[in-house]
This record gives C-alpha cells, structure tokens and sequence, in this order.
C-alpha cells in the first residue's frame, strides 16, 4: 500500500499520529518527517500506510516510571521528494502551527536540492505526484515542453481548471 492507494480514513488516521507524534525539519541540508513511538505495532501499521520511509530502533530508551524500559522506534523520511509526498497528503489534517512548519522546512528543501536537481512536481523513484494521491506513469504525465518541468495529468487539469477561473474572476472584476 502506497500514499496513492492507501484508504482515506488511512491516511487521516497516519496524518493525526503523526500531528501528535511526528516531526519535521531541515537538517544535515536535508528535508525530513520523523516519528518515534515505543509502539512497534502502530508504526508498522504507520509504515504500511505511507509506504516511504524506513523503521530504526532508537539507541535510547524511554523510561517509564522508575522501572520499566521499552525501547524507542523511528520511522524517517529523508529528502525533498518524500517530504513533500507526505505533507501532501496528511495536508487537510495538518494543524495551523505544524501546517506552517511545513511550508518552512519545504521552502529551504526546495531552494537547496540534494538528490539531484529537482526536476518537477512528480517523483520519478516512487511513481507519484507530489500531492501523493495519483500514479504518475504512462498516459497520466505531462511535460511541459519550455520549462522540462513533470506533472500528473489530474493535478496538472485542476490546476489550470483553478488558473482559468482566477483570471476569469480578475478579468470580470478588473
């Protein structure tokens, strides 16, 4: 299961564990979404829904009480691509406070490239578009001729569609 066939009551339920427990930032120039549970099974569960990303065990532990110690296990996404993937698609469920972290650590990941030169709006590697939601392979992409710039087909027609009725709007008013 991918982003892109995951059910979305799957998807709101990994975007509100990850509002709760997840992490986002920009570090070692790389853009990246972390979450650390001692919860093996949930992150599994989490993994199995965004289907990016890898589950390590944390060194150190977490204490509770004075006793007991389970151990700590992350999940990470590294790079500009699958960042953006996953902010995508949990976007609707983000709050107002994470939903602006995200647009911070987005823009720096989009001005300082690592992988490669950002080449557009669909991820080669995985066969997806940024939003996350469609496949982008065969019939279903777009290059723009000037720009080389990719697109996934729907996205591409929603954006022009919101693009026409802005102008539209502007020129009626204008």
């Amino acid at each position: 299961m991918t982003l892109s066939t995951a059910p979305i009551a799957d998807i709101a339920w990994a975007a509100g564990l990850f509002e709760g427990e997840g992490c986002i930032g920009y570090w070692s120039r790389k853009c990246s979404a972390t979450l650390v549970t001692t919860d093996r099974d949930v992150l599994d569960r989490f993994v199995a829904v965004v289907g990016l990303g890898a589950i390590e065990k944390n060194p150190r532990l977490s204490r509770v009480g004075s006793f007991a110690k389970k151990p700590q296990w992350v999940w990470r996404a590294s790079g500009f691509e699958d960042t953006q993937a996953i902010v995508a698609a949990f976007w609707r469920w983000l709050g107002r406070r994470r939903r602006d972290k995200c647009e911070d650590v987005l823009l720096a990941g989009r001005d300082k490239p690592v992988e490669g030169k950002y080449r557009g709006y669909v991820n080669k590697v995985r066969g997806i578009c940024a939003t996350g939601i469609h496949a982008a392979t065969g019939t279903n992409v777009y290059t723009n001729p000037k720009s080389g710039r990719i697109f996934c087909v729907p996205c591409r027609a929603r954006y022009m569609s919101e693009r026409y009725q802005r102008l539209k709007a502007a020129n009626v008013t204008g």
